[in-house]
């Protein structure tokens, strides 16, 4: 081919997955680097709520590891993406069921009450020079 296949591929790449990007004047954990960002895999459904959710997980995180923006960010996004698996999986039911609408789409906190107070991190900070 004419190199098109392997920028599609490249663009297709980049959407599966959402960067989190993060900065701070303070230095953090005995570091320099004060940016960093997350990668993590995006779930395929539509969410209502989540750039809330976000910056509430990410205040709520900072305030318990104070000086450690990095790991606060860790911990917020791996709630994050708990509760959107969980949301997910109850829009493929409800779907199967044929039901429709708003509700469908809202967020699944009190369902995730495990992944909002321990969440399980499996993508870690990466600090940028």
């Amino acid at each position: 081919g004419d190199g098109g296949d392997a920028a599609s591929a490249s663009a297709h790449a980049h959407a599966s997955v959402i960067t989190l990007l993060g900065s701070t004047i303070t230095p953090q954990e005995k570091r320099c680097e004060q940016r960093f960002k997350i990668t993590v895999p995006r779930i395929p459904s539509y969410f209502t709520g989540t750039g809330d959710l976000c910056a509430a997980l990410l205040l709520a995180w900072s305030d318990k590891l104070p000086g450690q923006l990095g790991r606060a960010a860790e911990r917020a996004v791996a709630s994050l993406q708990g509760v959107l698996r969980k949301t997910a999986q109850a829009q493929a039911e409800a779907e199967a069921a044929g039901k429709t609408g708003i509700g469908c789409r809202e967020l699944r906190l009190v369902q995730s009450v495990e992944e909002l107070t321990r969440p399980t991190v499996t993508e870690e900070v990466q600090w940028l020079e």
